[in-house]
């Protein structure tokens, strides 16, 4: 225990070790969880990459009847994503999908607690981000990121922002070599109905009892705090 607590705090640090140590618990009690997202925001112009001449993997946008897209995620979660007008980016290995990327344009619901993300004009919000086991050590990452930067970058979208947990460590490097920018943090406690959440990014407490409230985060400021010169 001491060991995992040590490595936890070497990691994570002292505030996110707490918040994962409750969340644990409240999960194993099945009464809540807490959350602590990482906000950051990626430029994609420094994303696209020349297109190699052979590549073993391509990138394709997938629609909501995809039979593949739908055994891996589930009806549930395609309805909750597509009815955000959202777009799903894919990359295939002989027609099999490697590694998933979703964003959206507009406004975001998250789907782990209660809350709107708004990225501002001329920005995505990206989410959902997954690669398949068997082609974690591949490129099939790097290569939907370059082809979907590019295609962000011809709908005229600058940025693309997103959340991580602070749980994740591989994700925070993943983004830090991606030259993405962290640009606020939040922690969200669920118990019941009851929602209570502390941000950088405005609103900066919110407090609800009721499933149908949700707080709504516009990252404009942040990013202007982040990216003053753009």
């Amino acid at each position: 225990m001491f060991n995992w607590f040590r490595t936890s705090f070497q990691q994570l640090g002292v505030y996110s070790t707490f918040c994962y140590g409750a969340d644990v618990i409240l999960c194993r009690l099945g009464i809540g969880s807490v959350h602590r997202y990482l906000y950051y925001t990626q430029p994609l112009g420094s994303l696209v990459k020349p297109a190699r001449r052979k590549s073993a993997f391509e990138v394709a946008e997938l629609t909501a009847d995809n039979e593949a897209l739908r055994e891996l995620l589930g009806q549930d979660v395609l309805d909750y994503r597509f009815g955000q007008q959202a777009t799903c980016l894919a990359a295939l290995k002989e027609g099999q999908i490697a590694a998933l990327l979703w964003y959206t344009a507009g406004p975001y619901n998250e789907d782990e607690v209660r809350a709107t993300f708004v990225p501002p004009a001329n920005n995505a919000w990206d989410f959902g981000v997954h690669v398949e086991p068997e082609f974690r050590m591949t490129r099939a990452f790097m290569t939907l990121w370059s082809e979907g930067a590019r295609r962000m970058t011809e709908r005229g979208l600058v940025n693309s922002l997103s959340r991580i947990s602070s749980y994740n460590p591989n994700s925070k490097l993943s983004h830090a070599r991606m030259g993405a920018r962290e640009i606020g943090r939040a922690t969200f406690l669920n118990i019941g109905p009851l929602q209570i959440c502390w941000s950088s990014v405005p609103p900066r407490f919110d407090f609800s009892l009721s499933r149908k409230k949700k707080p709504v985060f516009n990252f404009s400021a942040a990013l202007s705090r982040a990216l003053p010169g753009e």
